[in-house]
Parts: structure tokens; C-alpha cells; sequence
């Protein structure tokens, strides 16, 4: 491969095909210019939920390795493109769809790359997902506060704070990061930490899709396995929102940074119940935990196996980790 940074003030102007070829020499991963036949297909999977926008990048370059990433943004200031970055794709949104841009997508960059049980930390890439992360850590007995849904990747979770599993014990993700590799503007690589580049550092944490640069690389605080995790749903009709709403935020501020609680707008599930797992244990609990103050009364509690009503409804779900 050619590491030799592109001329900025490229002045030949060549084709969107011309472009994807020039910019396919000097990198590993798949690129794909506006009006390739597989162009349109991508640019929707692009889209964590595929509706995607009407915004169309000049290239799509799908990177492998960290040199893709930095020969893509020298090759992009090059030919004066905008500069859009997908990390691991969980978006609905679709912030990383922008007009005449190169698209760098990430979402290669898959990998658990070392554990430090010493050290207590994990270094990995940005498209790594939730339950990969957890399910490597758990092998030592560490975890780390990821998305609440499994599939989602680190990195637009990490750049957007983090609010994941147990962020009342743990806090947010993105104060777990203690390093981050970066590719600037200028397509340089380097490592912000608090002692370099801590301005860097601060706006990972929490910038989302406004990011400055191109993140290849987290280095991540994490904590011990939680002994237990018990989570209970309760389930109400929809005319009961205010009366349970009221419940919800009177006690909100009294329970433990531990208890998380959530509520949702959404269709009763024909089934539910309440599990707790030890480690890879996975058991039914008999009734959900005592709750601070009186809450209203279900239509259906939860407990084991029930039926629900077959009606819309809400539902708030406490879960406790200790």
C-alpha cells in the first residue's frame, strides 16, 4: 500500500468511477462510488432500519484496518469531499448519509483486541457490539456499561455519553473511556488520553455525530460482574399513564443509584416475566422486588409466567444490579 499523503490541491478533476478507483488503490477495505450497480443497496444497509434518507455520499469506502481510515481522510482533503463517518451503524437517522462526501464506514472494525485483567481495562474497535464486549469480559469476571439492547455498537453509543446498563452505579459509558486512537483532519494518528490531547479526550466524550475526527480505537474502563441482575416489568392500561407517571416521578429520586427505572409506551406482550441471572444462570423469580413507596396496582402483576391483556398499554421496568 501507498502511505504517501495525496496533493491537497489536487486540481484534475475526475469522475465519481475515476475517484472510486483512485481512492481503491490506496486502501484494503471495499470501495463503492455513486452510480456502481451495488451503490443504492449499500447506501441503504447503510441505515441501522434501511428507510434511508435521500442524501447520497460520492464514495462509500468500507474500511479495514486503521491505515484505510487515515489514507480515506488525507484522499478526501485531497479532493476537497466532505468527510462523513458510519461507525457501527445504529442509527435511524442516518447522520452519516451527507451529499458529495467520502464515507468512511467503520463497521469492519469489529474486534475485542486485548483484555487487561491487571489493569482492569479492554481495548477494542468501534463497531464492536455490546454483547461481544460483555461476553469476552466475562471470561474474567468484568463488565462494562453498554447498551441497554445487545446489537448496539460502541462507538455512536460512546460518542453520544453512554447511557447504558446500570448508569446509576456505573455512570455513563463515555467516562470509562481513558483513551481513544484518533484520526485528525489532517490524517495524522494519535492517542488522546487526560495527558495528551485531553482536549480530544473531553469532546469523545459525548461530542455524538459532531466528532472532529475518526475514532479507530477505544481503551475502556471496566468493572466487576455484577453477582446479580434482576429485572421486573409491570404492565398497565393506557388510561392509567398519568396516575402511574406521578408514582414514577415521586420516587425516582428516592431509590437506589443502583435500580434503574424505565417507562415505556408500547403493546402488552402476550407473556412476560420476571428472570434473574447469576453469571450464565439463568432463573425465574417468584415476584418482583419491594418497591420504595406504594406504586399502583397492576392489572396483571408480574410474577413467573402470566397471561397479559391483549390491549394496548405502557409498561415501567425496574431492573437492579448488585
Amino acid at each position: 500500500m501507498d502511505h504517501t499523503p495525496f496533493n491537497l490541491f489536487c486540481s484534475i478533476p475526475l469522475s465519481c468511477a475515476e475517484l472510486g478507483k483512485a481512492l481503491q488503490a490506496h486502501v484494503a477495505g471495499k470501495v463503492t462510488a455513486i452510480g456502481d450497480p451495488a451503490y443504492e443497496d449499500l447506501r441503504r444497509a447503510l441505515v441501522w432500519n434501511e428507510p434511508a434518507p435521500g442524501r447520497r455520499p460520492t464514495l462509500i469506502c468500507r474500511a479495514a484496518t486503521e491505515h484505510d481510515v487515515m489514507a480515506a481522510v488525507d484522499f478526501a482533503r485531497a479532493h476537497r469531499l466532505k468527510v462523513a463517518v458510519r461507525g457501527g451503524g445504529h442509527n435511524w437517522v442516518g447522520f452519516s448519509l451527507r451529499d458529495h462526501s467520502l464515507l468512511i464506514d467503520l463497521g469492519e472494525l469489529k474486534r475485542v483486541i486485548s483484555i487487561d485483567a491487571k489493569a482492569h481495562t479492554a481495548t477494542v474497535q468501534p463497531a464492536v457490539r455490546g454483547r461481544e464486549l460483555n461476553a469476552a469480559l466475562a471470561k474474567s469476571g468484568f463488565a462494562f456499561p453498554v447498551g441497554h439492547r445487545p446489537t448496539v455498537p460502541l462507538s455512536g453509543f460512546l460518542l453520544n455519553g453512554g447511557l447504558g446498563c446500570n448508569f446509576g452505579g456505573w455512570g455513563p459509558g463515555c467516562l470509562s473511556i481513558e483513551a481513544a486512537n484518533v484520526v485528525t483532519a489532517d490524517g495524522r494518528l494519535v492517542v488522546a488520553s487526560d495527558t495528551r490531547y485531553p482536549d480530544l479526550l473531553w469532546a469523545i466524550r459525548g461530542a455524538g455525530p459532531g466528532f472532529f475526527g475518526v475514532i479507530t480505537q477505544y481503551r475502556l474502563k471496566t468493572r466487576p460482574t455484577p453477582r446479580a441482575i434482576t429485572a421486573c416489568d409491570y404492565f398497565y392500561a393506557m388510561e392509567r399513564m398519568d396516575a402511574v407517571g406521578a408514582w414514577a416521578a415521586s420516587i425516582a429520586g428516592k431509590m437506589p443509584k443502583e435500580v434503574e427505572l424505565t417507562l415505556f409506551c408500547t403493546a402488552a406482550p402476550r407473556l412476560w416475566r420476571c428472570r434473574r441471572s447469576r453469571a450464565t444462570d439463568t432463573s425465574r423469580c417468584s415476584r418482583p422486588p419491594p418497591s420504595p413507596t406504594r406504586r399502583p396496582k397492576p392489572q396483571q402483576r408480574t410474577r413467573r409466567w402470566r397471561a397479559a391483556p391483549p390491549r394496548s398499554g405502557f409498561s415501567a421496568r425496574s431492573s437492579i444490579s448488585r
